[in-house]
C-alpha cells in the first residue's frame, strides 16, 4: 500500500494598513494647497521610492495622486506608492550584457495623467 505525502503551501502578503487615504484626498483636506516643505518632503519621498523600484528594474507606469497613500494627516507624513497593475519589470543590461536596451511601447496608466 503507498502513502500519498501531500504539500500544502500556504502563502502570506502582509500589508501595512495605511489609513489617511490618497494624496488626492489629502490635498483636499488641505484646502487644495500644501506649504513649501510639505509639498517637497512628499516629493522626495515619491522620488526616493521611484529611485528605489528603478534600481530594481521596475517601472510603476501609474503615478497620480490617487495612487500615493498618507500614513498620516498630519505635517510631515510618510507616503506609500499603490497600485502595481501596469508595472513592469525591465531587465538591467548588466545582467545581459549582449542585449540591446529595452524600452516600453505600450500605452499604460490613466489617461488624465498621461504626458501630452
Amino acid at each position: 500500500m503507498f502513502e500519498s505525502a501531500l504539500t500544502v503551501v500556504v502563502s502570506y502578503i502582509f500589508q501595512e494598513l495605511v489609513t489617511a487615504g490618497d494624496l488626492f484626498s489629502y490635498l483636499e483636506y488641505c484646502g487644495g494647497r500644501l506649504r513649501g516643505s510639505t509639498t517637497a518632503a512628499i516629493v522626495r519621498q515619491i522620488l526616493k521610492a521611484v529611485e528605489y523600484l528603478h534600481d530594481q528594474d521596475l517601472v510603476h507606469r501609474d503615478l497620480k495622486p490617487e495612487n500615493i497613500l498618507m500614513t498620516s494627516i498630519d505635517e510631515g507624513a510618510r507616503v506609500v506608492i499603490t497600485d502595481f497593475g501596469h508595472a513592469r519589470y525591465i531587465p538591467n543590461r548588466a545582467e545581459n550584457p549582449n542585449s540591446r536596451p529595452r524600452r516600453m511601447f505600450s500605452v499604460a496608466g490613466t489617461l488624465g495623467f498621461s504626458a501630452p
